[in-house]
């Protein structure tokens, strides 16, 4: 019975330490995930996202590569953390002094 003794407290101590890396890691745990919202509900924030005007302008010369012709935007969720984005690609032959500049 004494070994069962140790080896509970030994399992006791594992799991601990396993839960307190977990958490200063920001790992999630099963219930922590189930109940995390994400990216849900922020599809009122992206749509005044792809408002926004710059989305719209772009440096003169500049061309859109096909299969970029429409605007990007979405959620994106790493760690429980919510981002939402909204892109346009095109290609520019410029210098970066002109982009900033735009």
């Amino acid at each position: 019975m004494a070994s069962r003794t140790g080896t509970g407290r030994c399992a006791a101590l594992f799991l601990t330490a396993a839960v307190a890396t977990g958490a200063l890691t920001g790992c999630r745990t099963i219930a922590d995930a189930a109940s995390a919202k994400g990216c849900e509900g922020t599809e009122s924030r992206v749509e005044e996202l792809k408002a926004y005007g710059v989305l719209g302008s772009r440096p003169r010369g500049t061309v859109v590569p096909k299969g970029f012709e429409e605007l990007d935007s979405g959620c994106w969720e790493d760690s429980g953390e919510a981002w939402v984005y909204a892109e346009r690609t095109y290609v520019f032959p410029g210098d970066r002094t002109e982009v900033t500049r735009h």
